[in-house]
C-alpha cells in the first residue's frame, strides 16, 4: 500500500515538473518562433500560445487525477467529480488541435508573400 501512494505521489510530482519543463523552457522558445512568423500580427501568435498553455494545464491536471485515484483511497477517488469537466478540455483541444495547426500553417504563408514584396 506504501508503495502505491509513493509512485502515485512520485508520479504526480513529475507531472507538474514536466508541465513546468514545458511552459518555462519550451512555451518562450515557441513564442519567439511564433512571433517571427506573425510579424506585424503578434495576437495571432500570443492566443496560439495562450490555447496551448491551457492545453498543458488541463493535460496535466488530467494525469494527476489518474494517478491519485490509482491510490485507491476513497477520499481521494472524489477528485473524480472534476474528471468530466477536465476529460470535455482535453477531448475539445484533439479537435481544435487542427485549427491551431492551421492557423500556424497560415501565418507561415502570410508572412511569406510579406518578405517577397
Amino acid at each position: 500500500m506504501v508503495g502505491v501512494w509513493a509512485t502515485n505521489i512520485i508520479g504526480s510530482i513529475f507531472v507538474i515538473a514536466g508541465a513546468l519543463l514545458i511552459l518555462n523552457v519550451v512555451f518562450p522558445n515557441l513564442r519567439r518562433v511564433l512571433d517571427s512568423l506573425s510579424g506585424d500580427q503578434v495576437i495571432v501568435g500570443r492566443g496560439i500560445l495562450t490555447l496551448l498553455i491551457v492545453y498543458v494545464y488541463f493535460l496535466s491536471i488530467q494525469m494527476i487525477i489518474t494517478l491519485l485515484k490509482a491510490i485507491g483511497n476513497p477520499i481521494l477517488n472524489n477528485i473524480d467529480l472534476i474528471s468530466p469537466g477536465v476529460n470535455l478540455v482535453v477531448g475539445v483541444y484533439d479537435v481544435l488541435k487542427w485549427v491551431i495547426i492551421g492557423l500556424v500553417i497560415a501565418l507561415a504563408f502570410s508572412n511569406l508573400d510579406r518578405k517577397k514584396k
